[in-house]
């Protein structure tokens, strides 16, 4: 049997799917038969097509751009939030350096010198007065100790033959009875029940090391005459050498009142911590003699207050040059805040604080020798402050609180410390000016994720739309396939043998 040739390519396999010619006309000819792998390259379904990684690749065509877009909003938006509250924070130690130099209570701060530090020692407070003081200690005062007349071979040692008993203790004046139970009735056990009755007495066993009864009972008051105590009849019958039928003691060391004289007056005080004859100082009395006593305003904590507002300064033109700076790496909020208004206008303001000028002859801050420099840091110089803390201490409180003691904001004139205080709390506060532009990031923020979701609903549909478009492409080439199984047939009968 002949074979017929095709002379073109089928036009119903081309229509509409895209698929190539294969081979074009070929003349009739037995050594070039029409076979399946022909027909499969003529209908262009020979490869097997991945439809769903298709279509998902088509939507990452158009969701990954708008969605780089919309991720760089955001991370700007958090970038400025960032910045905005490392300026805050930078605001917020300002604010604490002003308020420092604002305070009466380190203008009032004073140090104290002793001519013999081996006689007493002061320490002054911020109620003190500048002054000298000339001190004669005559006699110290100390605590009443009181030893068992009697030793005991062991602090467990019985006493009354395991019999308890009642004892009055006396002190200053007041009588109370002290119970000692059945079984305790031992050295031990009545130091242990005068301690426990919190009289202002205390009770140790002491091993004195001394002869064949090396324990003794040994009690002592609270420092100055008022702590005198005594103890009543306590029962014992002890035989040997220790025989005794009551328990004596034997006051050692009186207590006595510290006696001193403080500027020609004489002082009487029961204890040797005296905190009412200097004003605004407590005297640590240590040993009987005479030294002189000095009261001086300390000038170091407030030069000390002063370098700390430097710093604090530079620290913030540091967060701002960073937020501000298009080349800045720093993390977190470099680069954030690149011509942004608000840092100028934050910039222009804290300046302005720096340059307040009192008025009235005060110093201002410059006086006090801080100055900005070239590259706009500040700079602090320390002789010129102390000159003037020296010379001109009054006036540098009055120009620095107007000495309102951080009641600034119910007066007009609060001061250059004062007046920053209050206009930074403004900057800073959760109404202000930096928490309103975290309000708009914050906002902005939530409309490019509110996007955000947006397109992902969107990329959805379209994901379902190609899904479905592929999914009918899919069924024409099914049936494309099955044409080529018919057309298969027809060229390629199956063989007969003959007969």
């Amino acid at each position: 049997m002949s074979t017929t040739s095709v002379s073109s390519t089928s036009s119903a396999a081309n229509s509409g799917y895209g698929v190539a010619p294969a081979y074009s006309g070929v003349s009739s000819s037995t050594s070039s038969p029409v076979n399946s792998s022909t027909i499969e390259s003529a209908l262009g379904i020979t490869s097997t097509i991945d439809t769903a990684t298709l279509a998902q690749n088509l939507v990452n065509a158009v969701e990954q751009p708008q969605q780089a877009i919309i991720n760089g909003e955001i991370t700007t938006q958090q970038n400025k939030i960032a910045g905005y509250n490392a300026i805050s924070s930078a605001l917020t130690q300002l604010t604490n350096a002003f308020t420092a130099l604002d305070s009466n209570t380190n203008y009032q701060n004073y140090s104290a010198t002793e001519s013999n530090s081996a006689i007493v020692s002061v320490t002054a407070a911020t109620s003190a007065q500048a002054g000298n003081h000339q001190l004669s200690v005559n006699q110290l005062a100390q605590a009443q100790t009181s030893e068992s007349s009697i030793g005991f071979t062991d602090p467990s040692e019985s006493l009354n033959g395991g019999t308890g008993f009642s004892f009055n203790v006396t002190v200053g004046g007041t009588t109370t009875s002290v119970s000692v139970a059945s079984g305790n009735d031992t050295p031990q056990g009545i130091a242990d029940a005068i301690n426990k009755a919190n009289l202002g007495v205390t009770a140790n066993v002491a091993n004195t090391g001394q002869g064949s009864d090396p324990y003794s009972l040994v009690l002592q008051g609270g420092t100055g005459s008022a702590n005198t105590f005594s103890l009543g009849t306590i029962p014992t019958n002890l035989t040997g050498s220790s025989s005794a039928t009551s328990l004596a003691f034997n006051t050692i060391q009186p207590a006595k009142n510290a006696n001193f004289v403080l500027d020609g007056i004489s002082y009487t005080n029961s204890s040797n911590t005296v905190s009412g004859a200097l004003l605004g100082a407590t005297l640590q009395l240590s040993s009987v003699g005479s030294s002189s006593v000095n009261l001086a305003i300390n000038t170091s904590t407030v030069a000390s207050d002063f370098t700390t507002l430097v710093s604090a300064y530079n620290s913030l033109q540091s967060v701002i040059s960073a937020a501000s700076s298009a080349s800045s790496t720093v993390a977190g909020y470099g680069a954030s805040l690149v011509s942004d208004p608000t840092v100028s206008m934050i910039q222009q303001q804290v300046l302005g604080l720096f340059e307040a000028t009192p008025g009235s002859g005060l110093p201002s801050l410059m006086d006090l020798g801080i100055t900005v420099q070239s590259n706009g840091t500040m700079a602090l110089d320390s002789t010129t402050l102390n000159s003037e803390l020296s010379s001109n201490y009054s006036n540098v409180i009055q120009a620095m609180n107007a000495n309102t003691a951080g009641i600034d904001g119910l007066l007009p004139t609060p001061g250059i410390a004062g007046a920053a205080v209050n206009q930074l709390k403004q900057l800073t506060s959760t109404s202000g000016l930096l928490a309103s532009q975290v309000t708009n990031a914050n906002s902005a923020v939530t409309g490019y994720q509110t996007n955000l979701t947006n397109l992902q609903t969107q990329m959805q549909n379209l994901l379902s739309q190609y899904t479905q478009q592929f999914a009918a492409m899919s069924s024409m080439l099914a049936e494309t396939a099955s044409l080529k199984a018919e057309l298969t047939a027809q060229f390629n009968p199956p063989s007969s043998s003959s007969g």
